[in-house]
């Protein structure tokens, strides 16, 4: 009897295991090169730079990238969050954390945030990592904590709500191992109705 106990027991717990979703953002590993050539990761004009992003390049002017549809219908816009460099020490920094958001809009608008994390290689940025999550209005995005190392993304949740109305978000917390960022935790939160 004990034994069938303890069984049930395990078997209750694989299945909550496996009922768990995993968090909405989605990171993968990149080897994508930036054409331009840098010296020094202090010294990329971030705000400037030629984007790659969802299999496209964009240009950046002060920041900010915008095209609008020829007829009339929306458009696209991408913009410069934030830029976090990461130092050893006193020494330069061997890596940078970027933040955009990107807006599109046809019948309904669309915002998508997105966090590469960039180093030189041969002078040539390279992205390692790139994170995506889809936004919501005033409450999503990046934020990188330097004295932790920490990289917290809160993106809209795959909570099935309606585009219009999402309900929750997951707030997902990611700890830098020296050369690239591991998921340490996350959790899904409601969205207090006062931020829609």
């Amino acid at each position: 009897m004990i034994l069938f106990l303890f069984i049930l027991f395990m078997a209750m717990q694989t299945n909550e295991c496996l009922a768990q979703q995993s968090p909405a953002v989605k990171v993968r590993t990149s080897n994508y090169q930036y054409d331009a050539t840098f010296e020094l990761l202090d010294k990329v004009p971030f705000s400037n730079l030629q984007v790659f992003y969802g299999g496209g390049k964009y240009q950046l002017k002060n920041g900010h990238y915008s095209e609008s549809d020829p007829n009339g219908f929306g458009g696209e816009e991408i913009k410069l969050e934030q830029v976090w460099l990461i130092r050893h020490g006193i020494n330069a920094p061997t890596h940078a954390i970027v933040s955009y958001k990107s807006t599109s809009c046809g019948a309904h608008c669309a915002i998508e945030g997105f966090v590469q994390v960039l180093t030189l290689r041969a002078g040539k940025l390279l992205v390692l990592q790139e994170f995506r999550y889809t936004g919501v209005e005033s409450v999503t995005g990046a934020w990188f904590k330097d004295d932790t190392k920490t990289l917290l993304i809160v993106g809209r949740s795959d909570d099935k709500s309606p585009v219009c109305c999402p309900e929750r978000v997951d707030k997902v917390s990611y700890r830098w191992d020296g050369s690239l960022f591991q998921i340490k935790e996350w959790k899904t939160a409601p969205i207090a109705k006062d931020k829609m």
